[in-house]
């Protein structure tokens, strides 16, 4: 619709609906049972909370998907999106690229998959909206203590597991897609180079947090979700950027996989064994997944 006007246009129109709805969708779905969650701390009445910030995440979803649709005319390629069952609680894994990532899981998978959580840095807890929208989907908030902090006082190391844990807790009781960017960051040519990782379009994945996904969730998950997000033309580096149509073109790969069921329960801190197990498994998926980008590239090329 917007396409062939100056990209500052589009940025201003876009951003301009793009607010309404966000407002429109906090203020009307999302604050009422949130609210209620904060000040009613009812277990039945939390769940129905849950469940209803759940069909919010929906209607967010699918309106952006038809904002991002209509506005820009966007020419996405998607694969495997047909295999996910809905109603079911996956674990969903991805590579990490850009904030706008989150833009892309929100709009594509509307509500063919519970809505998802994060785990989300401590410090937007105190981010006006987000945060409290957070909290209220019981997202694991991550403190992510440096080495040198977790060497001066060992049990800084066990609080992020308790944070987790307690959060799966509460997310068992409704349909839920537990989603970890396992790179911890987001990729660039020079995080990767310090790294000295073997990927070619990845950096090293982090297997700490899917482990205790799969510790704690793990009899309460359908399957894994292994996404993959590709930006031909490089990713969106800010908010702007999206706002004046710079996810286009995007490849987006889908792939459903069974969870071994002998990776769900094991004490990755201090098994050793279990630990290299995991680690084996989530870094043959990377190979794969750094296989399979490398191909759309070529084949984008091509």
């Amino acid at each position: 619709m917007l396409r062939g006007l100056p990209a500052p246009l589009i940025g201003l129109l876009t951003g301009s609906v793009v607010l309404i709805h966000i407002t429109a969708v906090f203020v009307l779905l999302v604050l009422p049972p949130a609210l209620l969650k904060l000040l009613v701390p009812h277990p039945p009445l939390r769940r129905r909370c849950s469940l209803a910030m759940n069909k919010a995440g929906y209607i967010w979803g699918r309106n952006l998907y038809w904002i991002i649709r209509v506005l820009h005319s966007p020419r996405w390629r998607i694969e495997g999106v047909s295999e996910v069952v809905p109603g079911r609680s996956y674990f969903l894994i991805c590579n990490h690229q850009s904030w706008a990532d989150i833009i892309v899981l929100a709009a594509i998978m509307q509500d063919r998959i519970p809505f998802f959580r994060f785990f989300i840095k401590y410090e937007l807890l105190w981010v006006p909206i987000i945060g409290f929208a957070c909290w209220a989907m019981d997202c694991p908030f991550m403190k992510r203590h440096s080495k040198a902090a977790i060497a001066r006082n060992p049990q800084l190391a066990l609080e992020d597991i308790q944070t987790t844990r307690e959060s799966c807790r509460k997310l068992r009781e409704i349909p839920v897609t537990m989603v970890d960017f396992v790179e911890g960051t987001r990729f660039s040519p020079k995080k990767q180079a310090a790294q000295g990782a073997e990927f070619t379009n990845l950096l090293r994945p982090k297997s700490g947090g899917a482990a205790l996904v799969l510790n704690s969730m793990g009899d309460q998950l359908h399957g894994l979700l292994d996404m993959t997000i590709v930006y031909p033309q490089g990713a969106p580096s800010d908010f702007w950027q999206f706002l004046c149509g710079r996810l286009d073109p995007l490849h987006v790969d889908i792939r459903q996989r069974p969870i071994p069921p002998e990776l769900c329960s094991g004490d990755y801190l201090h098994d050793t064994e279990y630990r290299s197990r995991f680690q084996a498994w989530l870094n043959g998926l990377w190979i794969e997944k750094d296989v399979l980008i490398s191909r759309i590239h070529a084949r984008d090329r091509g």
